[in-house]
């Protein structure tokens, strides 16, 4: 049995995706996924997890926090658009 981690950088885009699919798939073996919040996709990104520390200091302080979400949802509403799923957040 195999556990596999992977990245903010590999899980930054669609494309990383397929790469992280292919390795998994590689190898019967890998039976355990964990996977980080997408990271920056190049220069001027925002990592996942970066916006959500900022929610939570916005929250934390009274402040409103919706811009930040919508940029989150938008960046996994990219990536589901791009690997071609059929699935929506806003169901979920």
């Amino acid at each position: 049995m195999i556990v596999a981690k992977f990245g903010g950088s590999s899980l930054a885009d669609a494309g990383q995706f397929e790469k992280v699919r292919a390795i998994v798939e590689s190898n019967p073996e890998r039976k355990y996924i964990v996977p980080s919040a997408p990271g920056k996709r190049g220069p001027g990104d925002d990592k996942i997890t970066d916006l959500l520390y900022a929610c939570q200091t916005a929250a934390k302080q009274g402040r409103p926090f919706k811009h930040i979400l919508e940029r989150i949802e938008g960046r996994y509403d990219d990536i589901i658009r791009e690997l071609g799923l059929d699935f929506s957040l806003n169901e979920e």
